[in-house]
C-alpha cells in the first residue's frame, strides 16, 4: 500500500533516531501528518493505515509522536 510506504519513507528520512532501545525512530505526530497531507493522502486514508500499522505492532502513537519499533525495509 503506497500510504505506508511513504509513512516508513517519512520515519527513515525525517525520524529522530531514539536514545531507547525500547524503538528506533520517532517523530511528531504533527510533522508526520503534515507531510501525508502534502503527499496528497486524506485524513481517513491517514488514519486507516496508521491504525493497520499499529495494530501489526510495526508502530506505536502516543500523545504526541509516532514510534516506529522495527526500521521498515524500503
Amino acid at each position: 500500500m503506497k500510504i505506508k510506504e511513504t509513512i516508513a519513507r517519512i520515519l527513515n528520512e525525517s525520524g529522530t533516531t531514539a536514545n531507547s532501545e525500547a524503538y528506533q525512530l520517532s517523530i511528531s505526530k504533527t510533522e508526520m501528518l503534515s507531510q501525508l497531507f502534502q503527499e496528497g493522502f486524506d485524513h481517513e486514508v491517514i488514519d486507516n493505515a496508521l491504525m493497520e500499522m499499529c495494530d501489526d505492532g510495526s508502530l506505536v502513537l502516543d500523545d504526541t509522536h509516532v514510534l516506529l519499533y522495527d526500521r521498515p525495509v524500503l
